[in-house]
Order: structure tokens, then sequence, then C-alpha cells
């Protein structure tokens, strides 16, 4: 059985620390009031329209949302859209205005990096993003680190495949792998830079909420072979703006530049960045909003006796086995959520993206059916209101209207 809104649900407020309410704050318009059957996208890392029901104030920067036709050149200081935006990224990254560059879409960035900058070589962690592995083409090689999830990740261990690599490009993903949820720490860094002199290391901060990683755009600002990389679809929630930025040393962030198209940004999408950008409170209280979420999934898939691996970044990881992709396909086919299966070195495992609290609930919901349990609160919730309901149409049966009438209205719509 899947249920609507959760009464388990949270309020945000502008200070960013959630308290525990007794009533769904979604709107009247949230697809979980307006459609039982709507589909979730637990699969992509991605918050999610739902976030403006538990932070309305989102909702006002959607002004600028639409159509994404006229383009600007983001990183002329001529242009007032592209100026305005990069200053506040300079802002939001204490460094200076010269050192910041916006790109279009970062996983664009990500596979055109190697031949940007004369690669060898693409490192990475095998529990870390796959899209590192995009500008793997032609004379560049792809080499994988491989590490054990359940595993501190050793800065020597890295250092060792990276030693000997040509001309290497390394990437790591800041303050978790994705999906791994492993810490990563600068440590790394420093091993691999020490390790091979020819080595650039890119410091993916995508998940920065998850721990406020501070200060480290500027920890890339401290040699010449280091580069920052964020993304608005993951650091400001915008998944449909598709853009971010680079942020490097003068010679590093010039050679970037040459390579970056004029006109790759939207202005609409650099303007609704802007929009939020401005909003700080805001951002934070989705983020714990995203973060209440995932806590919800991790709890609650524990109490059904599912192994779950959980860290800050905003979702789940589920060891299913062999029962992994069978699982993922019930999901998707009869409770419309849609999950990731992961591979490699994850395989029997599936990533489920943390979206909303009330969502978190449904997903809990749908696993306690495949797996013939229902515990959650919601559950336990609805199964005590169908045993008053038919304790009232008892009491009516029985001519005692007048006493058990006044129980038959729900909260449950």
């Amino acid at each position: 059985m899947t249920l609507n809104c959760t009464d388990r649900a949270y309020n945000v407020p502008a200070d960013g620390a959630p308290t525990l309410s007794t009533r769904c704050p979604c709107s009247d318009l949230c697809p979980c009031r307006t459609s039982r059957w709507y589909r979730i996208a637990a699969h992509n890392n991605a918050i999610g329209p739902g976030i403006n029901c538990y932070v309305p104030e989102l909702l006002a920067a959607e002004r600028r949302k639409g159509a994404i036709f006229g383009y600007c050149t983001p990183n002329d200081d001529r242009d007032p859209t592209g100026y305005s935006t990069r200053c506040a990224i300079a802002r939001l990254e204490q460094v200076e205005l010269q050192n910041v560059r916006i790109t279009g879409s970062v996983l664009e960035c990500v596979g055109a990096l190697p031949a940007i900058l004369n690669r060898g070589s693409i490192v990475k962690l095998t529990t870390d993003f796959r899209g590192y592995a995009r500008g793997a083409t032609g004379s560049v090689k792809l080499i994988e680190i491989p590490v054990d999830v359940t595993s501190a990740i050793d800065p020597g261990f890295v250092a060792h495949f990276v030693k000997n690599a040509p001309a290497p490009i390394v990437f790591l993903t800041f303050p978790v792998t994705n999906p791994g949820q492993q810490l990563v720490s600068l440590d790394i860094v420093e091993s691999v830079l020490r390790a091979n002199s020819d080595a650039i290391v890119v410091l993916d901060n995508a998940y920065r909420g998850s721990l406020e990683t501070e200060k480290l755009a500027r920890y890339a600002l401290t040699n010449s072979r280091t580069l920052y990389l964020n993304t608005a679809s993951k650091d400001l929630l915008l998944c449909g703006a598709r853009f971010g930025w680079a942020i490097a040393t003068m010679p590093l962030i010039d050679w970037i530049s040459a390579a970056l198209p004029p006109y790759g940004v939207g202005a609409d999408a650099l303007g609704y960045g802007l929009d939020i950008l401005s909003r700080p409170h805001a951002l934070r209280a989705a983020r714990a909003t995203q973060a209440q979420a995932r806590d919800i999934l991790n709890s609650g898939l524990r109490r059904l006796g599912a192994k779950v691996r959980s860290g800050p970044g905003p979702w789940i990881l589920v060891q299913l086995g062999d029962d992994a992709g069978r699982i993922v396909k019930i999901l998707a086919d009869t409770f419309l959520i849609d999950v990731q299966l992961q591979t490699d070195a994850l395989t029997g495992w599936i990533r489920i993206s943390a979206t909303v609290p009330c969502e978190a609930d449904r997903i809990v919901s749908a696993f306690a059916s495949i797996l013939g349990t229902a515990t959650t609160s919601v559950e336990h919730a609805f199964q005590a209101e169908l045993k008053l309901q038919s304790l009232v149409r008892s009491a009516i049966n029985a001519e005692r209207h007048e006493e058990w009438a006044p129980l038959l209205t729900s909260n449950y719509r």
C-alpha cells in the first residue's frame, strides 16, 4: 500500500533547523496531494520539485524559470547577468572574482577536461562517479583504483596508482565518493600531488551542502595543479539550469577558459542561479529538508532489516544482492519509484537519492510492501485509522451513532 503524505513531515524555518511537525507542510499543489500515483525520481541525487512545498521561498526564484533561449557571455565583465553571478559565486567560495569561471554543463566539462589539459590518463576511484571516465577516449587511458566500499580510503594506496600514470588528471568527489559514501580528505590530494609532479587534481565539491565543506575552493588556489569544480544542479538545487563553475590559479584557469564556449549558458539559467544565491537561508533549509529525507530512508529501511550504507551525502545505498535488479524493476513498474542500480564494485547495491520527507516515507512504504513488512509511521497511522473506522461502523450498527459518529473524520485525504 502506498500513501500520499506523511504524518511525520518537517517544517524547516529560515535558520535551517528542522522541527518535527504533526502536519504535512505540502501545499494543495504538491504532487503528493494532487496525484496518488506520481513518479518519484530517486535515481539522480536531485531534490526534485517537492522541496518547494517545504521551503516555499524557493518558489520566488522560479520567476526566471522557463525556456532558456537568451544566451549570454558569462565570463565577460560586460555581461551584467554573468558578472553578477560570478560575483555571487566568488563571495560564496571566498575567492577573488578573477579566479572564477562559469562553465556550461559540468558533466560535459568533466568529459572535455582531459583533452583541454592535454592529459594522458584519467584516474578515479571505483566507488566514485562513473561520469569521470567520459574523457577516456583515443589515447587517454582510464585508471580505476580498486577500493572497498566498506573501508576508508588510504591516501598512500591512491598515490601508488598515480605515481607512474602518464600525465594524470585525478577526479575526487567531496566530501564523499559518489555513490560509495567514503570520506575524501585533502590528505588524499596532497599524496597525489607528491606522487606525480605532472598530476592535476580535480576537487569536485558537488555535495558540499551535506557537510558544508568550507574553503575547498581557496585550497585550490594554493598551487597550480588543483582545479575546483561545482555544479548548480547539486549545490544550488537547479537541475535544469545546466551550469557550474571552475576555480583555479590564473595560469590553470586561463588554460581552461580558452576552451570554454562563449555562449554556453543561458541568461535565464544564470538569473535563476543568482536568485538562489541571494537566498542562502532558503538553500540551507532545503539542504536540511533533504537530510531529513535521507535519515528517514536510512532508519526506515534498516528497521525493515535491509543492509544500508549511509553517510553525509544526500543518498543511501542498499545491498540487495541478486535481487537488486528485480526490486529496482518492481519499484519502477509497480510503485512508480525510480532508483539507480549499481554496477562494477557496487554490484548488488542500489542507490536511493534523498528528495523530501513525504517521498522518503513513500519509498520506505514501498519496500515494506515488497519485503512483506509494514512498519513505517505512515503505515501504522493508516492501519490505526482503518481500525477506528471499523469500530465506528460497528457502533453505528449497534445504534450508538451519537457517541461514535464524530470519529468518522479522517486525516488522510
